[in-house]
C-alpha cells in the first residue's frame, strides 16, 4: 500500500492559470463565462 501525501494548495498555484483563459477562448467560450470563471480562480 503507498500512501501519497499532496499539497494541494502547492499543486493549484503551479497552475498557469492564463493558459485556461486561452484555451476556453479557443474552444469558444463567451467572454461572461470566462469572466465568471476567473473570478474563482
Amino acid at each position: 500500500i503507498a500512501i501519497f501525501k499532496v499539497d494541494f494548495g502547492k499543486a493549484y498555484n503551479k497552475f498557469k492559470w492564463p493558459f485556461l483563459q486561452q484555451y476556453m477562448q479557443m474552444k469558444g467560450f463567451p467572454t461572461k463565462w470566462r469572466q465568471w470563471i476567473d473570478s474563482f480562480v
